[in-house]
């Protein structure tokens, strides 16, 4: 029910099956609902609504033709061509123990970097973007004249979520800090959109600290060291801390009030260790790919998710189909095409769903071939950038619409597309009246 799997079921509904030709279509996946991951920094600062960017499935699929079970996968036996599976809590209906399959597409995503047990807030999952939007809440409805925020990780989401609430908060009222063990914002990015990123955090007024390993001590305490030089990161550019033995038991710390101000300044060596508090500790580093290849008797890449030739299929295995972060097209190594992005797997959705209506109507399969579009950074309601493949970056307001309209038009149906159009519409038309209003001079008494 990802950006991959949901992607690749509907365009299969909609290839140009003949009567005879038209499979029994059925999508596994152990959530209700459909998350569109780069709005939940929407939905934490209040700005979007739960059903626009995060829609149930059996809403989606209504009227498409596709089956809808909720079951955990939990085994894959490619000789019998069946797919194992168990029941999740809280779903309805019991899963049947195995379903058979003619070709398989598996898009089983990543798992996120979760904070230790002694406290901090993840964010990744649409619980922790509505437990964040619930403390945001309730710190700005508290007495506290200053609200301390620490977000851990400089790549992406820690950039975009920082900015965001900085930009919620109001510079009288919040004091937010990004850090990361990194020396260089966003590292995996393209030098237009870190330029923008660098301009907007200091516009935001976020305090970013670099070079820095932190250690959580409790819920509100944590601890600041100074980072070694970082090794390659091998699944994900938003691990901004140093991972211990366990990857998702990595510590994560708070910063409020440490040496350094403003976007990549502060001198690291200087004052370590360091205790600091903060009411509000977020975790955004990164996550794992859900490969699970061992277990399900797939060939491993080097780096341990799925190996898949250029059609997509899983080496060694026919009728398998393996895409998003669990994948590695081995034929693209060391091209834009290892990236683990939702732009990535709706493409990569695309040619499996091709090439599972080629193999069953007698045609040709395509070799994958990625092409990157550019991408996008939120940094609040009203500000976002926006690098189209190098071609044209764009910043501010006109940004933010962009970025909107842009993924306004990747809303996986028409029906949803239609209903989060217009309820947007009617939002921006609201705020234009209010904006409106209050700009008029009082009437004299």
């Amino acid at each position: 029910g990802g950006f991959g799997g949901l992607n690749a079921a509907l365009k299969l509904a909609g290839m140009p099956w003949s009567a005879s030709e038209r499979p029994a279509i059925t999508l596994v996946d152990r959530g209700e609902r459909h998350v569109f991951l780069p709005m939940l920094y929407d939905l934490a600062i209040g700005d979007v609504s739960e059903w626009e960017v995060a829609p149930r499935l059996d809403e989606l699929l209504a009227g498409t033709g596709i089956n809808l079970v909720r079951a955990e996968v939990v085994g894959l036996d490619t000789a019998e061509r069946e797919l194992k599976l168990a029941r999740v809590p809280g779903a309805v209906a019991e899963p049947p123990e195995t379903l058979p399959y003619d070709r398989l597409v598996l898009a089983l995503g990543a798992r996120p970097a979760r904070p230790p047990s002694t406290g901090g807030m993840a964010f990744r999952s649409l619980d922790d973007a509505l437990a964040l939007r619930a403390r945001l809440r309730s710190l700005k409805a508290s007495s506290a004249p200053l609200i301390r925020v620490l977000v851990v990780g400089t790549s992406y989401s820690g950039i975009e979520l920082a900015t965001s609430i900085a930009r919620h908060l109001g510079t009288r009222r919040g004091l937010v800090s990004l850090v990361g063990r990194g020396a260089t914002l966003l590292p995996d990015g393209t030098a237009a959109s870190r330029q923008m990123a660098q301009a907007a955090l200091e516009t935001a007024g976020v305090e970013v600290l670099l070079s820095r390993s932190v250690e959580l001590e409790s819920e509100r305490v944590a601890t600041l060291t100074q980072a070694a030089t970082p090794s390659p990161a091998a699944h994900s550019a938003d691990d901004a801390v140093d991972a211990p033995a366990s990857a998702s038991a990595a510590s994560a710390g708070a910063s409020a009030g440490v040496s350094g101000s403003g976007a990549g300044s502060g001198d690291a060596g200087a004052g370590f260790p360091e205790s600091v508090e903060a009411d509000l500790i977020v975790w955004c580093t990164g996550s794992e790919p859900v490969s699970r290849a061992a277990e399900m008797g797939l060939v491993q890449a080097a780096d341990g998710r799925v190996a898949t030739r250029e059609t997509l299929e899983a080496s060694g295995v026919e009728g398998v189909y393996c895409i998003g972060d669990m994948a590695l097209c081995e034929a693209l190594t060391g091209t834009p095409a290892t990236e683990r992005t939702a732009q990535l797997a709706v493409q990569q959705s695309d040619y499996a769903a091709y090439n599972v209506w080629a193999s069953l109507t007698g045609r040709a399969p395509l070799p994958f071939r990625y092409a990157k579009l550019g991408e996008m950074l939120t940094y609040g309601a009203t500000d976002a950038s926006v690098d189209a493949a190098g071609l044209l970056s764009i910043s501010g307001l006109p940004g933010a619409a962009l970025r909107r309209a842009a993924y306004l038009y990747r809303m996986p149906t028409n029906s949803h597309r239609a209903r989060v159009g217009f309820s947007w519409a009617l939002d921006a038309a609201v705020r234009s009246a209010e904006a409106v209003l209050n700009s008029r001079p009082s009437r004299p008494e």
